[in-house]
């Protein structure tokens, strides 16, 4: 037994170590795991829209939205946010400003103006403004509880004088403008003279999102994409839960629409051009 107990010590003293070291790890990994994620979480990347290239000139060009008129048959249709989600949308596309949704209502009411109802009126508020273009529309279907749903039709003036005015135009019938849900199929006439624009949006889109779609729901989830916050319970249904966000989705995607439009119509004209 004398000899057993030196043998012992050594052994004692080697598993008081391990165990010292074990704790010692066990009160480093939170503070190595808090190190490791200081810097925040990853931020997911925000997939953006790009204004079409209008001639050579590259620069920035300047769109303003009037007034949304209500042809959902819901009284309750809060068309002003809906054009207020529409100037921030656009607001955001590379290439393009947008006049601030007041500033165009303030302009209205010095023209005496409710809603654009004709082509002369959109030359006129075009103008008061300064801006290149204007986009005119309406609310064709509302419903706010979820799965909300959300229609828009939305036609594009352009000014005279901008670059974007030369190109392919669409058709007009003979009283006032068009109606951007019948233009949704209306045929594109090449080469109208600078002269005819005001008679015609250059481009036109229209849309009905129900959310109830998975194909809508695939989309709004692509759109939440590094714009949800990053911890909600929710997700990216938020947009689902609230009908400003929906608005906002929605707008997003008809100016994604309504740029598409535009770039058909400058690669009409370019091709045209080259012939």
């Amino acid at each position: 037994m004398t000899t057993a107990q030196p043998m012992l010590a050594p052994r004692r003293g080697r598993l008081f170590g391990r165990t010292l070291a074990w704790v010692f790890l066990a009160l480093m990994a939170p503070l190595s795991v808090g190190c490791s994620t200081s810097s925040g979480p990853e931020f997911a990347p925000v997939r953006t829209l790009q204004s079409p290239v209008y001639g050579a000139t590259g620069e920035e060009f300047v769109w303003a939205v009037a007034p949304l008129r209500n042809e959902s048959g819901v009284a309750q249709a809060d068309v002003q946010m809906v054009a207020d989600a529409l100037v921030e949308q656009i607001e955001q596309v590379d290439g393009l400003a947008c006049v601030p949704f007041n500033r165009t209502l303030a302009a209205m009411r010095a023209l005496d103006l409710r809603f654009i109802s004709t082509p002369e009126e959109a030359q006129a508020l075009a103008g008061a403004l300064g801006v290149d273009a204007l986009v005119i529309g309406t609310v064709t279907s509302w419903n706010p509880y979820n799965p909300p749903k959300l229609g828009l039709a939305l036609a594009l003036f352009v000014a005279p004088g901008s670059p974007m005015a030369t190109g392919a135009l669409a058709p007009t019938g003979p009283e006032g403008p068009p109606d951007p849900v019948l233009l949704q199929s209306s045929p594109t006439e090449r080469g109208m003279p600078g002269s005819q624009w005001s008679e015609r949006p250059a481009s036109v889109v229209s849309e009905q999102l129900d959310g109830a779609n998975h194909l809508v729901q695939k989309s709004v989830k692509e759109f939440a994409e590094g714009r949800s916050p990053t911890v909600s319970a929710l997700g990216w249904r938020r947009y689902l839960a609230s009908m400003p966000l929906y608005a906002e989705f929605a707008c997003y995607r008809l100016t994604e629409r309504l740029l598409a439009a535009e770039e058909r119509r400058v690669a009409g004209r370019a091709g045209a051009e080259g012939r």
